[in-house]
């Protein structure tokens, strides 16, 4: 995954975009343990990014839209997305409910702030434990057999 920010890949995509669109970027983040017969067999952290494409398009009887959501690495990937979602709209049929696009209005989000993020060391906890745990388990002759995992999305 690149280092871009999400809201830059958002602004691409906008500024790429040949109709009007709605779309956001959701960065994920996911760290996990897992263990089999009384001992921890693998740990890790995944990235991912997806980026969905709403475009809307007047077509020869109203306003249709396409979406597509698809995983990106970085910039190199959002036309390729906006492409498809805005090919997809004009040959959509027209949305029975379609509406305005909502204006512009003063809001207080959070628009600059990085995505969450997680990391292995957030179970660091649990696997002290799991050392404890193992031994007694191995001393009653048991076996233990889990998955921890800490799962973070921003939108």
């Amino acid at each position: 995954m690149s280092g871009a920010r999400p809201q830059d890949l958002v602004e691409q995509a906008l500024s790429i975009a040949t109709v009007p669109c709605v779309l956001w970027v959701t960065e994920h983040a996911e760290a996990n343990l897992r263990w089999a017969n009384n001992a921890l067999i693998t740990n890790g952290e995944m990235r991912s990014r997806r980026l969905t494409v709403t475009a809307i398009a007047e077509v020869a009887s109203g306003t249709a839209a396409g979406t597509v959501i698809q995983e990106i690495a970085g910039p190199e990937d959002v036309s390729a997305v906006v492409a498809a979602a805005e090919h997809l709209a004009r040959e959509a049929r027209p949305a029975e409910d379609a509406s305005p696009m909502v204006e512009n209005y003063a809001h207080h989000d959070a628009w600059a702030e990085p995505p969450e993020t997680t990391s292995i060391d957030v179970l660091a906890e649990v696997a002290k434990g799991l050392g404890v745990a193992f031994d007694g388990a191995h001393a009653a002759r048991q076996l233990l057999f889990g998955f921890a995992e800490r799962t973070v999305a921003t939108t």
